[in-house]
């Protein structure tokens, strides 16, 4: 093991001759952390932009809009005709989800 290694090999002296714990604390930090720097650097990574999906149109984002709006309600208030109403606008929500990614699947 590398950093088991390494950290055998590492002057431990400022950490065992200070004069306060928190200074010895402060100084095996630092070795710590610099001696993970070394051995672990950190990788820069670059994430891709996620693109909209395309089958999200303005039809699809207004039943999901409703849906939500009855969802929230139904949470509220605990109703079964608010959880029917829930349940309705869930279901065309989900049937013109479907309906969009098959034709986006289609077109592509």
């Amino acid at each position: 093991n590398l950093l088991k290694v390494q950290l055998e090999q590492e002057d431990w002296e400022n950490v065992l001759n200070s004069d306060s714990a928190e200074i010895a604390y402060n100084n095996f930090l630092s070795t710590i952390i610099g001696t993970m720097n070394m051995i672990c650097p950190r990788k820069t990574v670059r994430q891709k932009k996620r693109k909209a999906p395309i089958y999200m149109d303005e039809e699809t984002n207004r039943l999901k809009a409703t849906y939500l709006t009855w969802l929230r309600t139904y949470e509220l208030t605990g109703a079964q005709t608010d959880k029917n109403e829930m349940s309705k606008a869930k279901k065309e929500y989900d049937i013109r989800l479907k309906l969009n990614k098959r034709q986006a699947a289609a077109n592509h």
